[in-house]
């Protein structure tokens, strides 16, 4: 992990928010998971944490948001350093909130709150419920942000938040590629370089750490995208390989029709 990641003077008070968050939906009894840049800093990525954002079910992002405001979370921003500074709480799909906050350097930090949904940041889940009881930690596709497997795990926060062990959130990144088709390229190959290499290397032996335990399809699609130049075009329309793999993985995943012809054999011969 980043040096910068483990002194950033923000991270005490980015930890402290993340689980204050994490415990009023937990109370209310709403599913969700750790997800976007505070999940990249948690994993070790060399990123800011000012964002701190949450999946929750579709159908639950609005009574999540109602439990923020009353637990005196506001949606409204006077920052003028803030991304969402001077645009209405409606304007967008994810439920924002604001917190401005002392750091560890007793000074001001602006900070976001997002209520992302579901069906936004992991296509192809239905549900995310079974992912986040607390009996269901054995089944390795969740870890808490304490997890000292993680390289930028929290290290000043002691509530169990919750989010996906690496692998898993690598394949929800690789979903949203195929899906969007235009979106993801540059950061799957920093969060290969700077989360899975290492990760790979130190918990061999734990299925949620290790890319081994990746399905067929996803695999060739993330192989092709790290073979990719750093400069090429996130975009898949105008890459072959990869929209012939895009479509393989929409078919496995989402069952959807693929209109090419190759065999899986003849597109693992050309890489």
């Amino acid at each position: 992990m980043s040096d910068a990641n483990v002194t950033n003077p923000n991270r005490p008070a980015a930890e402290r928010i993340t689980g204050h968050v994490s415990s009023v939906l937990d109370r209310a009894g709403i599913h969700h998971i750790l997800w976007g840049q505070m999940a990249f800093f948690v994993y070790g990525v060399n990123t800011d944490c000012s964002n701190i954002d949450f999946v929750v079910d579709d159908d639950e992002q609005t009574r999540a948001a109602n439990n923020l405001l009353a637990e005196g979370f506001a949606q409204e921003t006077d920052h003028p350093d803030c991304t969402y500074y001077g645009i209405g709480p409606g304007s967008h799909r994810e439920k924002v909130f604001h917190i401005d906050s002392h750091n560890a350097n007793e000074e001001w930090s602006h900070f976001n709150v997002r209520l992302v949904e579901m069906s936004f940041a992991l296509p192809g889940t239905t549900e995310i419920g079974h992912r986040t009881t607390m009996n269901q930690f054995g089944g390795s596709d969740l870890v808490l942000a304490s997890d000292a497997r993680l390289l930028g795990h929290f290290r000043h926060e002691r509530y169990p938040v919750r989010m996906l062990a690496p692998v898993f959130y690598l394949e929800s990144m690789l979903l949203r590629y195929v899906t969007t088709k235009s979106w993801g390229c540059n950061l799957i190959r920093k969060f290969a370089r700077e989360v899975m290499v290492l990760s790979n290397a130190q918990n061999s032996d734990d299925k949620g750490f290790h890319i081994g335990v990746m399905p067929g399809t996803l695999d060739l699609l993330y192989t092709a995208i790290l073979e990719k130049e750093e400069d090429d075009d996130d975009a898949i329309d105008g890459d072959a390989q990869l929209q012939w793999l895009a479509e393989e993985v929409r078919r496995d995943v989402f069952n959807e029709e693929s209109s090419y012809v190759e065999s899986s054999i003849e597109i693992i011969e050309r890489m």
